[in-house]
């Protein structure tokens, strides 16, 4: 059957031959979202990654002190690469609420609050400022060489994320087939972004030395999968909407 599919994706011209309506009407689905993902999908994500690339470049210089603005470093708070987060994470968060509105899902809502969740957390501190409420509340002490407040911090974002999480769960088990599929790849791409900024930050804080290196791979790791996301959302909801009315025309 693959094979019979496969002539057809490959050239997808040529006059329908002893295909069903069914068969037709999911090949040329699958046709649909094929094209779309590599016309758009690829050219956002190298769009964003260029941008990531930019400020990962002069964070490296402001480090061999050939450009002197702490603005530039990854590390500062409230510098530029900060700022382009949490453009990212606004943006990602409008979209799934955009979805969501619009096709009266609570999957996309709860992914939409995630991110939301994560904006505030960036610009406000929450976990890092949860983690300094629990280390003294709980009488945290010192391990290696991190403070009772970076010990604590896992314990802080898993606290802060837990109900959101149930929610996922929660609209998991709703959800829609589409929806599903888009929540696999939004789980496996949240994942990235825990692994860089919870377990890479907690190794970071406990070897500081290493002239900046882990804090650079923990800083550039979370902007290039945070990119990702944007431009897998991006595409899912906007420039794959042809291949998402034809998947559910009761959205319209």
């Amino acid at each position: 059957m693959l094979a019979k599919y496969s002539v057809f994706i490959a050239r997808p011209l040529i006059p329908i031959g002893n295909y069903d309506d069914t068969e037709i009407y999911t090949i040329r689905n699958l046709q649909i979202f094929i094209m779309n993902l590599t016309k758009t999908f690829f050219a956002f994500l190298v769009l964003m990654l260029i941008g990531d690339g930019i400020l990962i470049s002069v964070h490296v210089l402001n480090k061999l002190d050939i450009v002197n603005n702490t603005k530039l470093l990854l590390t500062t708070d409230g510098g530029y690469g900060e700022m382009y987060q949490y453009f990212k994470e606004g943006m990602i968060a409008g979209i799934f609420l955009f979805a969501a509105l619009k096709t009266r899902s609570l999957m996309f809502f709860a992914w939409g609050a995630l991110f939301i969740f994560l904006l505030i957390d960036d610009a406000g501190q929450l976990h890092e400022t949860t983690g300094e409420i629990l280390a003294t509340s709980f009488e945290f002490k010192s391990v290696f060489n991190m403070q009772p407040r970076d010990v604590a911090q896992p314990l802080a974002v898993a606290l802060l994320v837990s109900p959101l999480f149930t929610l996922l769960a929660f609209a998991y088990f709703h959800a829609t087939a589409k929806e599903k599929k888009v929540s696999h790849w939004m789980i496996l791409l949240v994942a990235g972004v825990g692994f860089f900024g919870v377990i890479v930050d907690v190794i970071h804080a406990a070897i500081p030395w290493g002239f900046g290196i882990v804090a650079l791979i923990e800083e550039s790791g979370e902007m290039t999968v945070m990119s990702a996301i944007l431009a897998f959302v991006y595409h899912t909801h906007f420039k794959n909407s042809e291949y998402a009315t034809a998947a559910h025309p009761e959205y319209t």
